[in-house]
Parts: structure tokens; sequence; C-alpha cells
């Protein structure tokens, strides 16, 4: 497999990180395959989003035809010379002949339009208006569990977001991606951490769902020599002594100890008990809870409760977990 993308897991400071939305009846006990594993996901947004600017170098000097028009980071590039656009190629091929555009932008709750005139870089040849585009995200996150008979899988516990407004992105089409963890960075008090690894180019499944509660699709095949447990209802989860799932390195899904603190059965969001890391090596390796392992299984008693997923900031050995219940409330009807 061909190493294609080396990331860091990109997520908000305290959210670990990345739509058809039916709403599932969740029957428990579920038997399923417990998670773990690292996972990289793209997902295409439908939203054409300026990031930032960048010079083309032209025969008259190193110019930004979109910025000296106006347009500014944070924009949303909505139609080009009338028509929708939603991906990079539909900037890229009306820039190709060096025509004047017509851009459309939205900022806040307004729109503007701004007259721009690509301009010929000199490096190679092609035509551009100076500016950074993105149709989408990328980011790595942690299986939660898989459903043994379809290979639908649920995973982060959160939903992936847009770093500058935090709503919830939408999805139009995602793609699930293996990933190899290349190291931690270490989470301190006021610093979350973060699993960094590379993408590889053979896609393993198919991003179907982004929600509040975490993201659903569907695996190409089914893993390797993993057991299968029960899901257990929140009712059943008690203070104390648990195990959370997740992958650090080479060396695969390991099983680390913590303790479930303050359960909340009737709380509706990804907030519904507090752990405490109490593994030694786990703090040793990474701090603690780190950006990249939202979506680790929580699992007492041989049962899956919920997943990891949030960290807090003052303190990287504590975070939130949701419980399997409020994942699927938002779940796909692939996963029933």
């Amino acid at each position: 497999m061909k190493l294609i993308a080396k990331i860091k897991s990109a997520a908000a400071a305290v959210l670990l990180l990345f739509s058809i939305c039916v709403t599932t009846v969740y029957a428990s006990p579920m038997k399923v395959y417990p998670g773990g594993v690292p996972f990289g996901v793209r997902m295409r947004t439908g939203v054409l989003s300026v990031t930032g600017f960048s010079g083309v170098e032209t025969v008259d000097g190193t110019l930004s035809p979109a910025y000296d028009a106006g347009i500014r980071e944070g924009d949303e590039i909505v139609k080009i010379n009338g028509n929708d656009a939603s991906q990079t190629s539909d900037l890229a091929d009306a820039c190709a002949d060096g025509k004047e555009l017509t851009l459309e932008c939205k900022r806040g709750s307004a729109t503007h339009a701004y007259t721009v005139t690509p301009v010929k870089s000199v490096k190679d040849g092609k035509y551009r208006i100076g500016v950074l585009v993105k149709d989408g995200t990328t980011g790595i996150g942690t299986v939660t569990f898989i459903i043994p008979e379809t290979l639908a899988f649920a995973g982060l516990g959160h939903g992936i977001c847009d770093r500058d407004t935090g709503e919830l992105e939408k999805l139009i089409d995602g793609a699930v991606f293996p990933v190899n963890i290349t190291g931690v960075e270490l989470g301190t008090d006021g610093h979350p951490g973060a699993l960094l690894g590379d993408f590889f180019d053979e896609k393993e499944g198919t991003l179907v769902s982004n929600t509040d509660s975490g993201v659903f699709g569907l695996l190409a095949a089914s893993p390797e020599d993993r057991e299968i447990i029960e899901t257990c209802d929140i009712t059943e989860v008690k203070p104390g002594e648990a195990e959370i799932r997740c992958t650090l390195d080479e060396g695969g899904v390991k099983s680390y100890k913590v303790n479930i603190a303050d359960v909340e059965p009737e709380e509706k969001t990804n907030k519904n008990f507090i752990i405490e890391v109490t593994d030694e090596k786990l703090i040793e390796i990474s701090g603690g809870i780190v950006q990249g392992m939202s979506g680790s299984p929580i699992i007492q008693n041989g049962r899956l409760v919920g997943a990891v997923t949030h960290v807090f900031v003052s303190d990287p050995k504590q975070g939130y977990g949701i419980s399997v219940e409020n994942m699927m409330r938002s779940a796909p009807d692939i996963l029933v």
C-alpha cells in the first residue's frame, strides 16, 4: 500500500477528533465486534471554503487577485459565474482559461459578489487567483464497534465539526482508510495531545452518516480474530473499574485500565459518564486521553458500554464517554 497522506489528528480542543440520519430503535443487548482500531476519514462537505491565500508568481511580481478583490479567509464560495460551486475542481476549471470571474461568497449571513481575473503563473503556466480552498475534511478517529452481520461500524462518539464555527459538517460523501499510527503527541495540562499517523491509499470502507453522536459507515472486510461481545444498557453501568481499547503504535489494539465515574443515564448528549485513566502505561505513552482516541470502546465486565468522546483540557487523564444507546439514537438504518 502506498502512503499518500501524513496528518495530525484534527479536532477541536476538547473534542477528540471527524447525511443520512435515520432514527434507530436501540435494542439491548446487541452482539458486536469491539473496536479500538484507528481509521482515517476523508469526507466531502459540499462547501467550498476559503482557508487562506497564496501569492501567484507572475511576470509582474507576486499577486493574489482573490485577496485584492476583497475575498477573505473564512468566506464560502457559493457560485462561480452564476453556477453553484461545491468542490475545488469547480474553481480550478473556472480559472483555466484566464477569463474574468464573478465569485459569490457567503460571509456570515451576507453574500457578496467579487470580480476576479486569474493571472498566469510563471512556474507552471496555469492561471490562478491566489486563494487556498477546501471542500472537505480529514482526520483520525477510532472505531467503537462493528456489526458482525453487516460490517456496519460506529466511531468517534461525536460528530465531525467545522473548526471555526463548531457546526456539524454536512456529509456529501466520505471514505474510510486504514491508518498506520506513527507516534503520539503527549497530552499535558492545558494542551490536548494527539495520535499521529499515515493514511494508506487503500480504501477500506464508506462513511454514511455524520451525527452529533458519532460517525457511521460500512466496512469492506471483516476484522480478523476478533471476539464478539454484548452491549450494556446504560442503567447497568456502574461507577468503578473498566477498560478502554485503542491503538497507540504498530502493536495494534490494546486494553488500558480506566475508572468510570458520575454515570448520567438520562443525559442525551455524548457525555454520559466521566472516565479517569488509571493505567500507568497509557499515562506514560500519551499522558492519558488524546485526540484521535475518540471512539475508543469502553468495556466494563466484558460488555461494551460506550465510547470515549472528549478529553478535559485541564487534565488529560480525564474525559467524557457516550453510552451505546446515545450513539444508536442517531445511527442510520444500516446498523439494524
